[in-house]
């Protein structure tokens, strides 16, 4: 692939600020593979993850990565016209949420994925008195269920088929067809999986952009802009494609505080946060709390892993 390509890939995946700085200064080169991986996985909208699929199959030339692309179209493509299929004894569950406003959570049926579509008109059309108005935070899933052996809520909980993510402006983001990808057939959901197979299990060998106790901020589609503090894995660690990060936030302050003085513990608040979704952050620039809560995570992290 020449190299002006490959940088036109990564320009058009939502991959982190810090990781695409990083590659442009170091021409540092994801393999072809993994490429397909961040064009799958982090391609800016359902079109343009088709677009540069398509694209892509025409300058790769391992047998090996094309096959890997035609996976991923195939999925995709069957997985969007299943899902947008109508069918009797199926409903179309809206969730509409603001990230910004994690507790509101509306939920709205229709028998059609266009009545979906038409219900996130009527919300905001119900709500503007109120001023309420979509904004880049604002996102929607819609989950196809069967209700054709529906008895009780727990069954409703149960019948999901497929899932279609989207952004503001009704942006669809990626479908999903649990059918495709014999979930339920299996213990784990991996076995015979041709996107967990063949796309989603590819080792991704980031470069080491990241330092051991930075302060980092971290978002992706369903995930609003957090910060926190990178812990370091031990000298013997495989090198994961995820970081291991205490989120920075007024409870594991609160936490950090009390762990001086007893046995509480801050790692109960990890989570395990890809590379690409990871930004370094200047320190200067963000606010005093997160600053003062930061410098304390850094310093009880230090004491509990020197023992």
């Amino acid at each position: 692939m020449r190299y002006d390509d490959y940088v036109t890939i990564i320009n058009n995946v939502e991959i982190s600020k810090s990781l695409k700085e990083f590659i442009q200064k170091n021409s540092y080169q994801f393999s072809d593979n993994e490429l397909v991986y961040f064009v799958y996985k982090y391609g800016k909208d359902y079109n343009s993850k088709i677009e540069l699929l398509n694209w892509m199959s025409t300058i790769v030339e391992s047998v090996e990565t094309r096959s890997i692309i035609v996976t991923a179209l195939e999925y995709l493509t069957k997985a969007k016209e299943l899902f947008m299929k109508y069918e009797e004894d199926y409903v179309y569950d809206l969730h509409i949420q603001d990230l910004d406003y994690p507790g509101d959570n509306e939920h709205y049926l229709s028998r059609t994925f266009k009545g979906a579509m038409d219900r996130i008109d009527a919300y905001f059309k119900y709500y503007k008195d109120i001023e309420l108005k979509e904004t880049n935070q604002t996102r929607y899933s819609v989950t196809k269920r069967s209700i054709k052996d529906y008895t009780s809520f727990k069954d409703f909980d149960n019948d999901e088929v497929g899932k279609c993510q989207l952004g503001p402006g009704k942006t669809a983001q990626t479908f999903d067809y649990w059918a495709l990808r014999n979930y339920g057939a299996n213990e784990d959901g991996t076995d015979n999986d041709p996107i967990w197979k063949d796309v989603e299990s590819i080792e991704i060998n980031y470069p080491n952009f990241v330092k051991d106790y930075s302060l980092i901020s971290f978002s992706n589609f369903w995930i609003k802009k957090t910060f926190g503090l990178v812990v370091p894995l031990s000298s013997d660690s495989t090198p994961q494609s995820e970081l291991y990060i205490l989120p920075i936030s007024k409870e594991i302050y609160t936490v950090a505080q009390e762990t001086q003085t007893s046995e509480k513990n801050v790692f109960g608040f990890h989570q395990h946060i890809e590379h690409a979704d990871v930004s370094c952050v200047n320190i200067d620039e963000v606010d005093e709390f997160t600053k003062e809560c930061y410098e304390l995570l850094k310093k009880v992290v230090k004491n509990q892993l020197s023992k």
